[in-house]
């Protein structure tokens, strides 16, 4: 999903659109397009953001990676499903 489109429904949601969460979990997006989700969409990525900004924008890194996704990924599933391009 497109960032803006992750600040849209963040938004809707949550009231705020929490840009800096969305952009902290897309970071390596520019580095790295085909494989960028492994770094942070995850639940080791939920609970660093958690820690950085709190419980609401635990929301949105929630919000964020089950529009990527449509669940929350672990390592097991990574190690299991991802091809690295």
């Amino acid at each position: 999903m497109e960032y803006k489109k992750h600040c849209e429904h963040c938004k809707k949601v949550l009231g705020n659109e929490w840009y800096v969460v969305h952009r902290w979990l897309d970071e390596f997006s520019k580095q790295d397009i085909a494989n960028h989700r492994r770094a942070r969409h995850h639940p080791g990525g939920i609970a660093e953001v958690r820690k950085k900004w709190g419980t609401e924008a635990e929301q949105a890194a929630i919000i964020h990676i089950m529009d990527d996704f449509g669940f929350i990924p672990d390592e097991k599933w990574y190690n299991e499903n991802w091809i690295e391009n």
